[in-house]
């Protein structure tokens, strides 16, 4: 069983073939303690909400989603502007069947988005939305302190695996009082 100090979250990029698997890995994970689901409108094509927002009745996690980046036909896109989020999280509220989420995550940053703009769109999604934490997800150490700093966000979010060792932006985190949430992705047979 999981202690309260324990934060295990359960991702969703990947989900099992079908329904029924889903529904028996979350009860699992849900008895064992685990409190978070994190998705995104873009995982496995809109069905990772889709069967989240069927389940949190029964199990009520805690649920992250981001918004920003999205497929265009098979290209991968990222848009961070004010009004592509906002409709992003409004579509995640409605397909998670809730009216608040525990944390939104701008997810990737793109080169074309000044940090002022980025901070804007951070106090307009705050104001306009009913949010527990705001937080971005693979954005450069830079760009997440500068946020950090004008107390924009409280949460961060990367990946941590065998070719980039973030763990100093672990550390930093802890300076900013940040929540940090590393992922490292399951490929079939390894770790």
């Amino acid at each position: 069983m999981l202690t309260k100090k324990d934060r295990l979250v359960y991702g969703t990029y990947k989900l099992p073939s079908n329904y029924d698997d889903f529904l028996s890995i979350v009860g699992n994970l849900f008895s064992s303690g685990v409190e978070w689901i994190d998705t995104a409108p873009m995982y496995n094509k809109g069905l990772s909400e889709k069967w989240i927002g069927k389940i949190t009745k029964k199990f009520p996690f805690k649920v992250a989603t981001k918004g920003g980046k999205f497929y265009s036909g098979n290209k991968l896109k990222v848009s961070l502007n004010y009004s592509f989020l906002s409709n992003s999280f409004e579509n995640s509220l409605n397909i998670l069947s809730t009216d608040k989420l525990d944390a939104f995550f701008v997810h990737n940053y793109d080169n074309s988005t000044t940090k002022e703009e980025l901070a804007s769109t951070l106090e307009k999604l705050r104001s306009n939305y009913s949010v527990n934490k705001l937080g971005v997800s693979n954005f450069p150490p830079k760009l997440w302190q500068f946020l950090a700093k004008e107390r924009l966000i409280e949460i961060i979010q990367f990946e941590n695996n065998d070719i980039c060792d973030n763990s100093k932006q672990v550390i930093d985190s802890k300076k900013f009082n940040l929540e940090c949430w590393t992922y490292r992705l399951f490929r079939k047979g390894k770790r």
